[in-house]
């Protein structure tokens, strides 16, 4: 091997050296991210932790744990963890310089209240294959697929045989977008169509349905009749989820 082969050999070592004893809290902290002021960081950006994350309200816990040989790439690439009350999720990531980020082979798990006539406590499974955005936040691919079972709480308390829902995530002019339905064996249907936003995320909800129980229900919450169907449609801030 020739000196120069060596020498570029050690310098990239010395680089990876440097990478995986840079501390978590030199990138994730208040200083570097406002948003993120209470946070508490431990061990290293390539193995490390982040406790005080608040999501929904409620308390969060993050852990990364990825190679440094990565960063010769330009990049973090390695393995994360979320766990709380209110989101759940264990994936792959990486993280370019640019801002541009993906997450694949990622089970998230999401736990929130949907105010349907009566607050019922609202489920959602995500299964992700890849979910990536751009270095400004445009959704650019996604392969994924979201279902709950949630609405079987609402038809346990009115005798209707609630459908559960399922649909494919994906990119829609830049933003990540849900389309879940389901259908009865008496032909009552629901459509969920969930558009993620800057702040937060628009719901527009659909159903279809002779149910005379449901029906009653869905005038006391808002729903007006359209179409054959009836439809609400309610902005949420991720502050509020």
């Amino acid at each position: 091997m020739k000196l120069w082969h060596l020498i570029m050999l050690g310098a990239l070592a010395f680089i990876a050296g440097l990478v995986a004893y840079m501390p978590l809290g030199a990138v994730v902290s208040g200083e570097t991210i406002p948003a993120l002021h209470s946070v508490r960081t431990a061990g290293t950006l390539w193995r490390g932790r982040v406790t005080g994350l608040v999501l929904a309200g409620k308390p969060h816990v993050l852990t990364v744990d990825a190679s440094p040989w990565s960063a010769l790439s330009l990049r973090w690439a390695g393995h994360w963890r979320l766990t709380g009350r209110a989101v759940q999720g264990d994936g792959q990531a990486t993280l370019g310089l640019s801002g541009a980020a993906s997450v694949y082979d990622t089970r998230i798990t999401m736990t929130t209240e949907a105010d349907i006539g009566v607050a019922l406590p609202l489920v959602l499974h995500i299964d992700l294959d890849r979910l990536s955005v751009d270095g400004g936040g445009r959704c650019t691919q996604a392969l994924g697929q979201v279902r709950t079972n949630s609405l079987s709480a609402l038809g346990q308390r009115i005798g209707w045989q609630a459908p559960p829902l399922a649909g494919p995530l994906r990119c829609r002019d830049g933003r990540i977008a849900v389309d879940m339905t389901g259908q009865t064996p008496q032909n009552d249907s629901v459509s969920v169509t969930i558009l993620l936003a800057e702040d937060g995320m628009i719901i527009d909800t659909r159903i279809h349905t002779r149910t005379p129980a449901l029906i009653a229900l869905l005038g006391r919450a808002g729903f007006a009749a359209t179409d054959g169907a009836y439809r609400r449609q309610d902005r949420r801030s991720f502050n509020g989820l």
